[in-house]
């Protein structure tokens, strides 16, 4: 029910951002008429940069594959087990899990807490790998390869877990894990990808 709920709330805005843009084609059409300093979308020249530039500008806006990237793991995460199990922890309630849970809480921990040293050692070290060319986080390879670090991690730290613990019976799992979170985040990536587009033909017309 509570999905069927988001669903909808992602539809009406969705829906109204559509309504929104044709409006905003139809009144930058009625504004040129009248001689309003403003760019009219349904000219020439609005039109091929409707169909040439606009969703080449929200693909610069919007990081598609870190998107893509990090939405998987988030099925992962919560497919696994592995995220339940960490808040049961949290909350002192570790007693309400199994043996093989405990166990492979603990070595994906360490796994976990390896990782991160590698990407500390990496930072720290006299090289500095992954800082940036003036020695900083500002463009570094950390930061902009966070969504691939951090699914590459997170990914190898919740199958371990789940394979120790016996969540995952089959390894075709994986797949249908990684694909759980791209399904869940497909509605709110075609919602943002719709904001993007009508902020960019915003931009044009004003």
């Amino acid at each position: 029910m509570r999905e069927k709920k988001l669903f909808s709330v992602y539809s009406w805005i969705i829906l109204a951002f559509f309504i929104a843009g044709i409006a905003l084609v139809l009144f930058s059409w009625f504004a040129s008429i009248y001689g309003m300093d403003v760019k009219n979308i349904l000219s020439a020249d609005g039109l091929r940069w409707l169909l040439r530039d606009s969703l080449k500008q929200v693909r610069l806006d919007f990081p598609f594959l870190s998107f893509l990237a990090i939405s998987m793991s988030c099925g992962v995460i919560y497919k696994s087990g592995w995220f339940s199990a960490v808040r049961k922890t949290i909350m002192n309630n570790r007693q309400s899990l199994s043996y093989k849970q405990r166990w492979g809480l603990q070595i994906s921990s360490f796994v976990l807490i390896f990782y991160l040293l590698v990407l500390v050692v990496g930072l720290f070290s006299p090289n500095g790998e992954l800082l940036g060319v003036t020695g900083s986080l500002h463009n570094s390879p950390l930061v902009e390869g966070f969504a691939l670090w951090f699914s590459f991690g997170i990914c190898s730290v919740c199958f371990i877990y789940s394979w120790i613990s016996g969540v995952m019976k089959h390894v075709h799992e994986m797949v249908i894990w990684i694909i759980y979170g791209v399904k869940k985040a497909a509605p709110f990536l075609v919602l943002l990808i719709i904001v993007l587009f009508f902020i960019e033909l915003c931009k044009y017309v004003f």
